[in-house]
């Protein structure tokens, strides 16, 4: 064992519950369980099936999670995996950056490691939910109306409409399984989808909420009433709303703020740039 190269495996779907106790201390992100709902898809590697003791999670998106204890021939594998799999598929897809969220063992390891990929640390937050916000419909423009993701996506004519799509099919398998299982809002002008907010990951009650907004409609509040929207349909059915994002992205914290999130949790993370191909 010892002369030969670890290398990392990939796991099939019915084999991800032999990683889900390394996990474990990563489950306050909610893409871990999304994961092994069979919610949202990802690759995921070990370094053996059998007894793993490191498990590395890619969401095919910007999402890794790392876990387990580091030796030095796991920092190696993960190097490998990161070189020559996750960072040119990465690339494939026009990805400009991964956030590298690891268990605490891995985080001085991490520190060596990412200075060679020309990663960064970057501090995120989690949000907890408190209470839905009140009298938000009275702030809709006259012309605008809140409409469910799904109906606002099935008219073809909007403005915008295909990069809203773009979200629901960027994190669900499809827009059936997102409707039975997820939850969103649009807003929508005359001719236009100006905002959506959607759960970017389900499992059991707990959403955790992803918002945007057309670029040339941002800066008057469209994001702050699609996320109300989404929070007060979480509450109404006993959901729990969460919600992640960067330190300094102070637009996304001022409308988690706005509609309800509150008790902030800061923890580690790594921006880790994606090479052009």
């Amino acid at each position: 064992m010892n002369a030969r190269r670890l290398a990392l495996s990939p796991l099939s779907p019915d084999q991800y519950q032999a990683v889900a106790d390394l996990f474990q201390p990563l489950r306050f992100n909610l893409l871990v369980d999304a994961v092994l709902a069979g919610n949202t898809a990802a690759q995921v590697w070990a370094d053996d099936i059998g007894l793993p003791q490191m498990a590395l999670l890619w969401n095919r998106l910007d999402a890794l999670l790392l876990c387990g204890r580091p030796t030095a021939k796991r920092v190696t594998a993960l190097r490998r995996t990161l070189e020559a799999e996750i960072l040119p598929a990465a690339a494939a897809r026009a990805i400009p950056e991964l956030a590298l969220q690891a268990t605490e063992p891995w985080l001085a390891a991490l520190d060596d490691l990412s200075a060679e990929l020309g990663a960064a640390p970057a501090p995120r937050r989690y949000y907890i939910f408190d209470r839905a916000p009140s009298g938000w419909p009275a702030r809709l423009p006259a012309d605008a109306a809140i409409q469910p993701l799904a109906h606002a996506l099935r008219d073809g004519r909007l403005a915008h409409h295909r990069e809203a799509a773009g979200w629901v099919h960027s994190f669900w398998p499809d827009l059936a399984t997102f409707v039975a299982r997820g939850l969103g809002f649009g807003l929508v002008r005359p001719g236009l989808l100006a905002s959506w907010c959607l759960s970017v990951y389900s499992a059991h009650h707990r959403r955790e909420l992803g918002v945007a907004t057309a670029s040339n409609q941002r800066s008057r509040g469209y994001a702050t009433l699609v996320a109300a929207a989404c929070v007060t349909h979480c509450h109404r059915y006993h959901l729990v709303p969460e919600w992640h994002c960067w330190e300094d992205n102070r637009a996304s914290i001022a409308v988690a703020e706005k509609v309800g999130f509150v008790r902030p949790t800061a923890y580690p993370a790594y921006r880790l740039p994606v090479p052009p191909l």
